[in-house]
């Protein structure tokens, strides 16, 4: 003989009936029932007075309770012991059910925020079901904002926003918990830049240029430097102040170096950035919160110093090479087309700045 197959049975149930047809004489001789027929560790209930069909006519008055067992129950059995029919309780599934449950009984879940929203207070439960509310709504509040800042991440890293718009769509608690995460996606994104325009500039045989501008404050180095990068057409960036000069660097191909210094940076971190031949590895500039891989073409600096007395303060009095080629001058600025990663052991090469 088949065995019959066993009731679905849950922890998690709710009690739906129109007060019209309750077994009981009111909803207060319904709860006692509950609590010395069923005994739930916890359970929460409401009437449903303001509800409003999709035609518009009103909804009969009903009462929900939500209801959580430490053990499975069965609805029929439950059903039973209330005296009312098996379709009047539902079982509640899902890792959430409990949460979805309560939540429900004040229209506060997803797909009841259209429907009236009946006060918290008007639930009556054997627990603290306000407090219980709040927990349960920032917990959503929480999961999605991490939805939203893992969609604004993946957008970050592909490319389809900038840092700076995805900052923008962050309130300023979301921004200091995700600082971090946005910071190494965001150095992982010019890491993908960077090595895109490297492989282009191999491809077509292009080397990293240099270009010095030199002589004493307020004779026009920065703007002559600005002029030429605007004149070629693509974006640039100026370099910020001497503790992180490559703070706000977003892969840009024309970097302005201003108003360098000896101390500005260090001369390692130079010789790597300036070298023509870097193309075939990764470049990495030192900055703050974290190394920026650069994408670039053509770095103009400019400086009190000629390359070669910069190059002697770095390397701390060394002797410097005094040949190169000379200089393009204008009043009292002069400018030189440089390689600096070779000026221990070749000479400039004179250019006009045209």
């Amino acid at each position: 003989m088949p065995k019959r197959a066993s009731a679905p049975k849950s922890r998690t149930l709710m009690y739906t009936q129109q007060l019209s047809h309750l077994p009981f004489s009111d909803v207060d001789s319904l709860y006692e029932a509950i609590e010395s027929r069923l005994g739930p560790k916890r359970y929460a209930g409401i009437i449903h007075d303001h509800d409003m069909k999709d035609n518009g006519s009103s909804v009969a008055d009903h009462v929900h309770v939500m209801m959580s067992f430490s053990n499975p129950r069965s609805p029929s059995n439950v059903a039973k012991l209330l005296g009312d029919k098996p379709q009047s309780v539902e079982i509640w599934t899902g890792r959430a059910a409990e949460k979805n449950g309560f939540s429900y009984l004040c229209h506060r879940t997803a797909g009841a925020r259209g429907k009236f929203q009946y006060p918290l207070d008007a639930v009556r439960a054997n627990f603290d079901y306000v407090k219980e509310m709040e927990g349960i709504e920032a917990d959503v509040i929480r999961s999605t904002s991490h939805s939203n800042i893992k969609v604004l991440l993946d957008a970050l890293l592909d490319g389809s926003i900038d840092r700076e718009a995805l900052v923008s769509q962050l309130s300023g608690s979301e921004f200091a918990r995700a600082r971090k995460q946005i910071d190494d996606v965001y150095a992982r994104r010019l890491q993908v830049q960077a090595a895109e325009w490297r492989k282009r500039m191999l491809e077509e045989g292009r080397e990293i240029t240099t270009i010095w501008i030199f002589g004493p404050p307020g004779a026009g180095k920065t703007s002559l430097a600005k002029k030429y990068a605007e004149e070629r057409g693509t974006g640039y960036f100026v370099s910020g102040s001497t503790r992180d000069i490559f703070q706000g660097y977003a892969g840009q191909h024309t970097v302005i170096l201003d108003e360098l210094r000896p101390k500005s940076i260090g001369y390692a971190d130079l010789l790597r950035i300036t070298d023509p031949h870097a193309l075939e590895h990764e470049v990495m500039a030192p900055a703050r919160y974290f190394d920026k891989a650069l994408a670039v073409e053509l770095i103009i600096v400019t400086s009190p110093y000629d390359p070669l007395q910069f190059y002697s303060e770095q390397v701390g009095g060394a002797r410097p090479l005094r040949s190169y080629d000379g200089s393009t001058a204008s009043g009292s600025l002069s400018a030189v087309w440089a390689s600096w990663s070779r000026c221990s052991r070749r000479r400039f090469a004179n250019r006009a700045l045209t």
